[in-house]
């Protein structure tokens, strides 16, 4: 059983990187909650209320949305389910506990654009809790026991608060859904990104960071996106209408939070 497990890992190691040099900016959305629109806490998704969406791409998107779609269950859903077998849901929460903590410059910034200082605040305290206490981030003591919750902000969040409308829908190969308006944001959180930063600096070897982008790609689609997903594909009699519209929700839902 050590040697099924050890070929196993090695050749799951091999197959993660080979995502991460492809995908190395992918992981942000592909990992998020509102990658799916759907999750824990949105409990009150209405299936009845249908957003206005400006799809004028519908063609290339539905071939975009396919093509990821076969990508998700042929490639990622097997390698997610690999590494299901190698670490269990509690030490995959703890990682992703600390590339959350890591993304803290992207909520803080972000609350501080659109004027939330107590909520901005509240981020940075969380940050420096977890970071000592929480040893890193792998858990989350500025929540369980001091009661700080996190304050989830983007810059397609920011440009929604301040009037900016959401533009066209667009499904991104491998990113998946998103908006003129959220492209952008995207484009700019990676420039408040830590991860980047580590990136850009010259530090070898440059696989560590290929490494790092790539556990945090596969952890975040094994713990938040895969299960979310499947839920609403198999359960939609249009997926591509469902997932359009759920994204669509989620991101409107946010910017008016």
């Amino acid at each position: 059983m050590k040697h099924c497990r050890l070929i196993f890992l090695i050749g799951f190691v091999l197959l993660m990187f080979s995502f991460s040099v492809s995908t190395s900016g992918a992981q942000d959305i592909i990992s998020s909650d509102d990658y799916v629109g759907y999750h824990e806490d949105d409990q009150d998704f209405d299936i009845e209320e249908t957003p206005d969406i400006n799809d004028p791409y519908e063609s290339y998107n539905r071939v975009i949305f396919k093509f990821n779609n076969t990508v998700y269950h042929y490639i990622l859903n097997p390698v997610s389910q690999g590494y299901d077998f190698l670490l269990p849901k509690k030490v995959q929460s703890s990682i992703d506990k600390l590339f959350s903590n890591a993304k803290m410059p992207i909520r803080f910034f972000n609350n501080l654009f659109q004027g939330k200082f107590e909520t901005a605040s509240t981020e940075m305290g969380r940050f420096l809790i977890n970071s000592t206490i929480g040893l890193g981030g792998l858990f989350d003591p500025a929540r369980s026991v001091f009661n700080l919750e996190i304050h989830t902000e983007d810059f397609g969040q920011t440009l929604g608060y301040h009037g900016m409308g959401s533009g066209n829908y667009i499904v991104w190969p491998i990113l998946g859904p998103s908006n003129g308006r959220d492209s952008i944001g995207f484009i700019v959180d990676i420039a408040f990104d830590p991860l980047t930063w580590l990136s850009i600096l010259p530090v070898e070897p440059d696989e560590v960071f290929s490494g790092i982008n790539g556990v945090r790609y596969v952890n975040g689609y094994s713990y938040n996106v895969r299960d979310n997903y499947e839920d609403i594909i198999k359960l939609a009699i249009d997926p591509y209408i469902s997932m359009r519209h759920a994204y669509t929700w989620s991101r409107r839902k946010k910017v008016e939070e």
